[in-house]
């Protein structure tokens, strides 16, 4: 869609296209990680100047294969799939998807939206996922062994400010319960830990893209 480019380059209607300035906004649109080539050309037309946006657009559907070892250990192998949506409804939003078998199975699910908002400028982006981990107990292992089962949701809503400018909010609540209850193997007494967390971030990125 023309607003994922047009809110990437500093050129507006009526501006000089100097050299200098065609540059930069290339490098911004380049940034967005949607495209294989990017073109800017000036041209005359009906006694004005118009500024051409020639793009090739990458593929935007890709499929991840996940495997692994956790810890490093050959003897813990994971293995599963991903599926990626790297522009999805053209609008520069990435939408996510994971399976993951073997040691510690895992399923994930996330999306991001750099224009949730068109008039306040806002993004978004929010996670869901669910694994099954193995204790690290040595003293639980064998007999009384059990798995944690971790329910995590997250969510980030954020203001782009400038090019360079962003300010975001993060909530984030994780559930921690254990497959086979027992002492000690929660900080809550009846088995089920809750975790609520927060963060506010801000970022000033001037690089030269």
């Amino acid at each position: 869609k023309d607003i994922v480019i047009l809110r990437e380059m500093t050129l507006k209607r009526g501006m000089d296209a100097t050299p200098e300035a065609v540059e930069f906004d290339k490098g911004r649109i380049y940034s967005t990680g949607l495209f294989t080539r990017v073109e800017l050309n000036v041209f005359p037309i009906e006694g004005r100047n118009a500024l051409l946006v020639d793009l090739s657009e990458r593929w935007y559907i890709i499929p991840l294969p996940l495997f692994g070892f956790r810890e490093n250990d050959p003897k813990k192998p994971y293995y599963g799939a991903g599926l990626l949506h790297n522009n999805f409804r053209g609008l520069n939003q990435k939408l996510l998807g994971s399976v993951i078998f073997g040691y510690n199975p895992s399923l994930a699910l996330s999306f991001s939206d750099p224009i949730f908002d068109r008039e306040q400028n806002l993004y978004f982006s929010g996670a869901l996922s669910y694994s099954k981990i193995r204790n690290r107990s040595e003293l639980a292992a064998g007999t009384n062994n059990f798995d944690e089962l971790h329910y995590d949701i997250f969510a980030t809503l954020g203001k782009r400010f400038t090019i360079y400018e962003n300010v975001g909010v993060s909530l984030g609540y994780q559930i921690v319960d254990v497959s086979e209850k027992g002492p000690q193997r929660t900080v809550s007494p009846d088995g089920t830990d809750r975790f609520l967390t927060g963060s506010i971030s801000y970022s000033y990125d001037s690089r030269n893209l």
